[in-house]
């Protein structure tokens, strides 16, 4: 009986520390992997771009219309850039946002024409959010700190060395 008892206990303790190992080796939920902002056209001149951001620090940009570089540019970030990044998409809780802030349905309590949208896509792990956001959809306060986090991935990246003053 003893035997069984010491069985049993080893076997225990074996599937709990391979239950744990298992589940430490698995990227955590909201893991960041990367961030990509788009500008799309307006009535007017406005820059039209795209930049993606990866964990590893690595920039893709590709430029279209109104930009200083048109095509595909590269560069690197630090990492410790990327992870405040990160930091910003927690903060305004980035997740639970509305897929699209575009017209009345979404809440805009006004909307202007002749604007651009943002789109930015935050892919966690093997999951992916885009949030899309007509900067004439007026009247919410969230769409402030959307604007600030595609400033902070403008700013992260350095897009203005190839799309100029604006």
């Amino acid at each position: 009986m003893r035997l069984i008892s010491s069985l049993a206990f080893t076997f225990l303790f074996i599937a709990t520390l391979s239950s744990a190992v298992s589940m430490a080796s698995e990227p955590a939920p909201n893991h960041l992997e990367s961030i990509t902002l788009e500008r799309t056209p307006c009535y007017g001149p406005c820059a039209v771009y795209s930049v993606e951001i990866k964990r590893d620090g690595r920039v893709n940009y590709f430029g279209e219309e109104y930009v200083k570089a048109k095509g595909k540019k590269t560069a690197r970030i630090k990492i410790a850039d990327f992870t405040a990044l990160e930091a910003k998409f927690q903060e305004i809780n980035f997740l639970s946002l509305r897929n699209t802030y575009i017209e009345d349905e979404d809440g805009c309590t006004d909307v202007w024409t002749d604007k651009p949208s943002m789109h930015i896509t935050a892919k966690y792990n093997n999951v992916q959010k885009k949030v899309r956001y007509y900067m004439g959809c007026m009247g919410l306060p969230i769409l402030e700190d959307i604007a600030h986090l595609a400033d902070a991935i403008d700013d992260t990246a350095g897009t203005s060395r190839w799309i100029g003053k604006q």
